[in-house]
């Protein structure tokens, strides 16, 4: 796994994007959203210790939302290819 980091209201992926991997929130929040929106008021956030990504990571289909940091967020990245090597 490789840290990453964000900040504050910059995006980790958007929908579309790839699906090269999973993240897991080490600090800071992220929120996901779909079409811009979700069932929760300003999308439905992630706190530390939560893995966000996974369902591309499994299928290798491309992400269905986005992803933004809430605050400066660091996560740890594992890339799909670490973990499938096909």
């Amino acid at each position: 796994m490789a840290e990453r980091r964000f900040s504050n209201d910059e995006y980790i992926f958007k929908a579309g994007d790839p699906a090269e991997g999973v993240f897991r929130i080490r600090a800071g929040k992220t929120r996901l959203a779909r079409d811009g929106r979700s069932g929760l008021p300003g999308g439905e956030r992630r706190a530390p210790g939560e893995i966000f990504g996974d369902d591309g990571f499994l299928t290798g289909d491309a992400r269905d939302s986005d992803a933004r940091a809430v605050d400066d967020v660091s996560v740890d990245f594992l890339r799909r290819t670490n973990f499938w090597p096909f």
